[in-house]
């Protein structure tokens, strides 16, 4: 009895010493940087968007965010934003992301159990190799720049005078498995 209180006695005081350290080592994030207004934007649309029954294998399957980036410092510096997702939740799907950049040069590697690739910053080739592959599958795609949407992302989130616009490719959405509500689609831009 006495060694149990101890070791919680010991557990309490380690935690609380060592509580605030991690915290104060946290980065604070800008609320208004673009990508975490992106990370946002995604949160909030994904109720909107209906993936195939067979896209999840459970009820409370997590939805994977599946991040590509052409360079490494560029996810370095967007990671904090976009990671503030993990094990948050859309209806019962908790979000996992995953940085999958290793694979833009070679789509047939990606992984089978993305539901959401966020493209950022890539060549225009690799945009339509990675869509096509996203087109085969029930992937909705995510942009930061219009050219990726001219190449086939359904959807771009695009900062124009200080406030985020989200843009459609209506085209790429009908051509896809997934179906987008209307309401979502009535307030985008599209090309």
């Amino acid at each position: 009895m006495l060694n149990r209180t101890l070791r919680r006695l010991t557990l309490v005081l380690l935690t609380g010493s060592l509580l605030p350290v991690a915290f104060l080592a946290t980065p604070k994030l800008d609320r208004k940087h673009p990508d975490y207004v992106r990370a946002v934007l995604i949160n909030k649309i994904t109720p909107y968007v209906y993936w195939q029954k067979s896209a999840f294998t459970r009820p409370d399957s997590p939805i994977n965010l599946c991040i590509i980036e052409s360079e490494r410092d560029t996810i370095e510096k967007i990671w904090p934003y976009f990671d503030l997702l993990n094990n948050r939740k859309s209806g019962t799907h908790p979000y996992s992301v995953k940085d999958i950049s290793r694979f833009k040069q070679q789509p047939e590697k990606l992984p089978d159990n993305c539901h959401i690739y966020y493209f950022a910053s890539l060549e225009p080739a690799q945009v339509r190799m990675l869509v096509e592959k996203a087109t085969e599958t029930s992937i909705l795609t995510i942009a930061d720049s219009l050219e990726e949407l001219h190449d086939g992302v359904m959807l771009a989130f695009i900062e124009e005078r200080g406030k985020m616009k989200i843009y459609a490719n209506t085209e790429a959405i009908k051509n896809s498995s997934l179906k987008i509500k209307s309401s979502l689609l009535r307030i985008a831009k599209k090309i």
